[in-house]
């Protein structure tokens, strides 16, 4: 067998059931299953760089066959064997115009449409067309600034692809679009990342950065979420709904062997998986210097220099439900029963032993606590504790959670006439909180009283959601735009101007027009309602 290449050298990548590593001597490696290891020797100088595709048998690669700056992309065909060695497909240079550049990193697109590659000088070269084939692909570059490239990924939309830029000063997104040689940059943000700090997520087709203070969650056009996991962050990786965040310790250890004197130091790293949807850590170690963690044949492997390889085995719903039922941490459970899909039974007796817990801290002496709630989550008494909520609500004692109970409960109980009577408030005040209602009313498919209460309470971006998101009438929700006042209109069509393009395409441009000459809101009685609102 030959021998493995220095860990600290080696570039990695996985898919299709393997791992596989380059060395600075130019071979690669291939890891099965069983950890048996073939290799075969790609360049004549170094491998740099990986990109090991999922849904294809494809291998693509950077590394240099000569000395000097001259970096080479070959494609491999895994599935074809010329001379011994998989099938060299193509060849091509990595160089963006006619300045050679080191390659900072390389992605694919899993339709073998696309392909980008980022360089030290701040380019960014995009091929176009079937990447395995040099006739049938097309190259230019995209993209040329001041800051080095430091994470790319692609993501599929309906009728185009997007790709995710970030340097260490920028998050960028550039639509590539299907049938025209049109590309779109949008710049997300103003801050970016180092090398491989940013990853890829199954969420909503979010590209992940890590910085120090935080993570940072992208859509293709404009900035989502914020996490503040503070800390040093080496690295960023994604496993099902894991975020994997690499960091580091303070605190070296002695090298093993390095005598009493302990000169030779080993630097500790942090590994941490946080649980993004119900928003806990699922695991947290200290482990010595990580090379790269391994998402493959259905675990989190943890390479580390001294050549081990760990496995993250993760435990079943129910043992990870029974943890945190000995931590009474009873709202996480819940969260993570629903995400895993748990029957209406099971959750209810979390929420039974919920209620127990909290009973058992705090009889029910007023009405200001929710565990009197509790109490009634028996299925079979589910009308008393509507009854109960209803009675909170009335003598203004209710809380958030309260309000989200009560609606809980109608929804359950498909009791539309009793949500009528709670939401539909014309000539009264409300008594509940009316976002948390809106989200609830919409999480059980209500969107008719989670859009009235939205146009009610003016909350303009609820609404906007809703309607384009989940009811799709793209032409009442330009209707509503033209409502609101000049400010709140510009930012809205910027917002979903290109949506409502393609839906709605004439009455789009019209309001366009309209904001780009003489603009006044269509309801103006509306829109003064609101405004003499806001000076209340």
């Amino acid at each position: 067998m030959t021998p493995a290449p220095g860990l600290q050298e080696a570039v990695l990548s996985l898919g299709r059931g393997q791992l596989v590593l380059g060395d600075e001597e130019g071979s690669l490696y291939f890891v099965s299953r069983q950890l048996d290891v073939s290799s075969f020797h790609a360049y004549e100088l170094c491998v740099t760089h990986l990109y090991q595709l999922k849904q294809h048998n494809i291998l693509v690669t950077v590394g240099e066959d000569e000395p000097g700056l001259n970096p080479l992309i070959k494609v491999w065909n895994l599935n074809k064997v010329e001379k011994g060695n998989p099938l060299c497909s193509r060849i091509a240079r990595a160089i963006p115009g006619n300045t050679p550049t080191k390659v900072t990193c390389l992605t694919v697109h899993e339709n073998l449409n696309h392909m980008a590659v980022g360089f030290q000088n701040g380019s960014i070269v995009l091929f176009k067309g079937d990447v395995t084939k040099e006739r049938h692909s097309k190259q230019r570059v995209i993209h040329e600034g001041p800051h080095p490239i430091t994470g790319l990924a692609f993501k599929s939309q309906s009728h185009s692809s997007v790709l995710f830029v970030s340097t260490e000063h920028a998050v960028m997104s550039f639509t590539v679009h299907t049938k025209s040689k049109d590309v779109t940059m949008c710049v997300l943000d103003s801050h970016g990342c180092r090398l491989r700090c940013c990853t890829d997520s199954t969420l909503e087709s979010q590209f992940v950065i890590g910085r120090r203070d935080a993570v940072y969650f992208y859509q293709t056009d404009e900035r989502g979420p914020c996490l503040a996991f503070e800390g040093e962050k080496l690295q960023l990786h994604w496993y099902r709904g894991y975020l994997i965040v690499v960091g580091r310790e303070n605190k070296p250890l002695p090298r093993a062997g390095a005598g009493s004197s302990g000169h030779a130091m080993t630097q500790m790293y942090t590994v941490t998986l946080y649980d993004i949807k119900n928003k806990f850590i699922a695991f947290s170690a200290a482990v010595p210097e990580v090379v790269d963690v391994i998402c493959e044949w259905g675990s989190p492997y943890i390479l580390t220099v001294d050549g081990k390889l760990y496995q993250l085995r993760e435990k079943d719903t129910q043992t990870k439900l029974e943890t945190l039922f000995k931590k009474n941490l009873y709202v996480v459970a819940i969260s993570l029963a629903q995400s895993q899909h748990y029957d209406q039974d099971g959750v209810v007796d979390i929420y039974r032993q919920y209620g127990d817990h909290l009973y058992s801290q705090s009889p029910v002496t007023d009405c200001d606590t929710v565990t009197g709630v509790f109490c009634f989550l028996d299925a079979s008494r589910i009308h008393n504790l509507t009854a109960y909520l209803e009675a909170l609500h009335k003598a203004q004692l209710a809380t958030e959670d309260h309000t989200t109970l009560l609606l809980n409960c109608c929804t359950k109980l498909k009791d539309v006439k009793k949500l009528d009577d709670f939401i539909m408030t014309k000539d009264r005040e409300v008594d509940f909180d009316v976002e948390t209602a809106i989200r609830v009313c919409r999480s059980a498919g209500y969107y008719r009283h989670a859009v009235f209460l939205a146009e009610k309470h003016h909350q303009h971006d609820w609404y906007l959601k809703i309607q384009l998101d989940d009811v799709k009438d793209y032409g009442q929700a330009l209707t509503y735009i033209s409502k609101l006042d000049f400010d709140e209109a510009e930012m809205y069509m910027k917002k979903y101007g290109k949506m409502l393009m393609n839906e709605q395409p004439e009455k789009t441009t019209d309001l366009l027009k309209t904001l780009c000459t003489d603009y006044r809101p269509s309801d103006s009685k509306w829109h003064m309602d609101w405004c003499e609102g806001l000076h209340v």
